[in-house]
């Protein structure tokens, strides 16, 4: 049986994959479905996580800032309404996927979200 820590763990370095997906795209108009498919698959991994750790009464204390991060990154980062409307309206302009993609890139840098998934890796 596999534990819940192993179970975490494996999630997380799949969201670190897609996040290394995201990070290495290129800034032109096929990149933006792969910045949508990543972003889902990452929300999904979120919504996982915080389905598994929020209905344990007892959870380590890495996953508990785990669980905290996770609540708080989908709380407050959703870019989906904005990849449409630049896929719409400006798929041919680089800079403006630079820049939603940078946008993207640093939301996983907020509230120390990546160097949690990166510490769940060591342990």
């Amino acid at each position: 049986m596999v534990t819940i820590s192993d179970y975490i763990k494996n999630i997380t370095e799949k969201m670190l994959t897609s996040i290394a997906v995201i990070e290495n795209s290129d800034d032109n108009s096929e990149s933006l479905e792969t910045l949508k498919i990543e972003l889902k698959h990452i929300n999904g991994y979120l919504s996982i996580i915080i389905r598994k750790l929020g209905k344990r009464d007892k959870i380590s204390d890495l996953h508990s800032v785990l669980l905290k991060t996770s609540l708080y990154y989908l709380e407050n980062h959703d870019f989906f309404r904005e990849l449409e409307q630049i896929t719409d309206i400006y798929s041919n302009d680089p800079n403006r996927i630079k820049n939603i993609k940078k946008l993207i890139i640093n939301s996983f840098h907020q509230k120390k979200f990546l160097d949690v998934l990166r510490e769940m890796q060591k342990n």
